[in-house]
């Protein structure tokens, strides 16, 4: 794809999440290479809504040295690309070689879409979109199966909420107390709310969330997870005037990509062609990077 033909997706809309600059400066040809963090979306987000493929990988694959923290139980840091085929030079070049287990070799061939987890409230090209993508997934043989794995019961009643107030309490605290009229009031408030949790009540909660990223990897095995990266197209900037409706999108931009952030996975989005703004991800256990490179390099000519 020559550089000079890429664009920003939606004219006059959000390019995503706080990788989005990355994103938007691939998307207009400026770079070919955008690194960041991903801690419930924030590569793969942008990179739906911007055109572009983007990866979040296994958290240990990647040092976060040098990295700021947000949630240093959530963080990962990867990579975003035009193409998969740069994404993965970009994922090898950053990842440590002892943190590439055998495991990974097993082919991705299945993949899961859930039922009742992260396929409502989808805009109506999202859904039209997302289904044409199943389609072309069946045709290159891969098995699509509907149902819902057992730990996505635990997990939809996860406070995933707690990790990034707490922890990023923890990294920022010099700002958040001496100089809080400096965060967006936003952030502040998100921050803020780690004043609503006990030690005890967040201990349980990062036991918990050890508990739903084993079963997923015992339950998953070698499938993975396919879904629409995000639910909505990318909204335009002036829907966020209003804080109720910026909480609203917010919840539902995060809600399909924070999944496997929670289980310790890897994740790639992948730019629908017919849909700018709309994104086709796939999620497998933690170390199954290299075979969901593997299929993504298969699909993503096809979307």
């Amino acid at each position: 794809m020559s550089a000079r033909r890429c664009r920003p997706s939606v004219h006059g809309a959000i390019a995503g999440g706080s990788t989005s600059g990355g994103a938007a400066a691939l998307a207009s040809g400026q770079i070919d290479i955008a690194l960041g963090t991903d801690t419930g979306g924030s590569l793969r987000i942008p990179a739906a809504f911007c055109g572009v493929a983007g990866m979040k990988p296994t958290a240990a694959t990647i040092p976060a040295q040098g990295a700021a923290a947000l949630s240093h139980t959530l963080d990962s840091v990867g990579a975003m690309a035009r193409d998969v085929a740069t994404l993965r030079r970009a994922q090898e070049a950053l990842a440590t070689p002892a943190m590439q287990p055998v495991a990974q070799a097993a082919p991705l061939h299945r993949l899961i879409v859930p039922e009742s987890f992260g396929m409502t409230e989808l805009d109506p090209e999202v859904a039209r979109a997302f289904e044409a993508c199943l389609a072309i997934l069946a045709d290159l043989g891969f098995g699509i199966e509907r149902r819902d794995p057992g730990f996505l019961a635990d997990y939809t009643r996860l406070p995933i909420w707690q990790f990034a107030a707490v922890e990023s309490r923890v990294h920022h605290a010099g700002p958040y107390e001496t100089s809080p009229d400096l965060i967006d009031p936003r952030v502040r408030a998100r921050m803020g709310r780690a004043d609503e949790v006990d030690a005890v009540t967040y201990a349980k909660s990062l036991a918990q969330r050890a508990s739903i990223a084993a079963q997923a990897h015992d339950e998953l095995g070698e499938a993975g997870i396919v879904l629409p990266t995000v639910a909505i197209l990318p909204p335009q900037l002036s829907a966020f005037d209003d804080p109720a409706a910026f909480d609203r999108l917010n919840l539902l931009a995060l809600r399909n990509t924070s999944l496997a952030n929670v289980i310790d996975g890897c994740s790639i989005s992948l730019p629908i062609k017919a849909t700018p703004g709309a994104g086709l991800m796939l999620t497998a256990p933690g170390f199954r990077d290299a075979a969901l490179l593997d299929a993504a390099e298969r699909i993503a000519p096809r979307l």
